[in-house]
């Protein structure tokens, strides 16, 4: 994802460097990331706005001749392999233009939504022996479902359970209960479906092949885009990541 944020803050500076009006902005800083996109994008929308003033020591000083504003952008149906994403949105606050023109941000975050197919789809295309995988996801967890080779045959299993964060973007699943054709599953089994299926996915798996996008950005912003979870939230059919950059 780091890639897609670095193309968003880098379309955005430049085009504020050329003068763009606020009134014109949002759409313009849609078209061009829709057209340089990397992946799949089925829509886009942009808003931009003034800063909400809360007194807030943390923030820049605002100025008569330097407001703030916030930027939220949201993707529907996005791609970013090898998952479906339905509605990735991402937050930048207190964006500001400095006296030398360059463009200055305070905080970013981002909250997307995995449905339970696409999980099963980008399980299903993981290499590996489970076969026939199945994500079926609710507010109390996490079920999959599938068949796992044994010394009696392929032999279908079932497991809850629930995901977690590891090195700061991995979505990890790890079993409470598990069982495998009305038996319980031994520990080392279910050790092995959790190692044929983690990660379930990486945020930031594929940040390497636009690593120089990414360091553009960060020179021109000064801001350096590590990507951390802070939450996943279970739901019918599907689960919401959040986190900030």
């Amino acid at each position: 994802m780091s890639e897609l944020i670095a193309l968003l803050m880098v379309t955005l500076s430049q085009l504020l460097g050329a003068g763009v009006p606020p009134a014109e902005l949002a759409e313009q800083l849609r078209a061009a990331v829709l057209e340089a996109a990397p992946m799949e994008i089925a829509d886009a929308a942009a808003v931009i706005a003034p800063e909400p003033v809360d007194g807030d020591a943390e923030r820049p000083q605002q100025r008569p001749d330097r407001e703030l504003w916030r930027l939220t952008f949201t993707f529907d149906d996005i791609y970013l392999e090898p998952l479906l994403v339905r509605e990735l949105a991402i937050e930048v606050c207190d964006l500001h233009l400095q006296d030398d023109g360059s463009l200055r941000i305070g905080s970013l975050a981002f909250s997307a939504e995995f449905t339970q197919e696409a999980l099963t789809e980008a399980l299903a295309a993981k290499p590996g022996s489970l076969r026939n995988p199945q994500v079926l996801l609710d507010p109390d967890g996490i079920t999959l479902k599938g068949s796992y080779s044994t010394w009696i045959g392929r032999v279908p299993f079932e497991v809850k359970g629930n995901l977690s964060v590891e090195e700061q973007t991995q979505l990890v699943f790890s079993i409470d209960k598990s069982k495998m054709i009305g038996v319980p599953i031994p520990g080392p089994v279910n050790r092995i479906v959790q190692r044929e299926v983690n990660p379930v996915y990486d945020l930031d798996a594929f940040a390497e092949r636009s690593r120089k996008d990414i360091q553009r950005a960060r020179d021109l912003l000064d801001y350096e885009f590590y990507l951390e979870v802070e939450q996943i939230t279970p739901k019918q059919g599907h689960i919401i990541v959040t986190g900030h950059a």
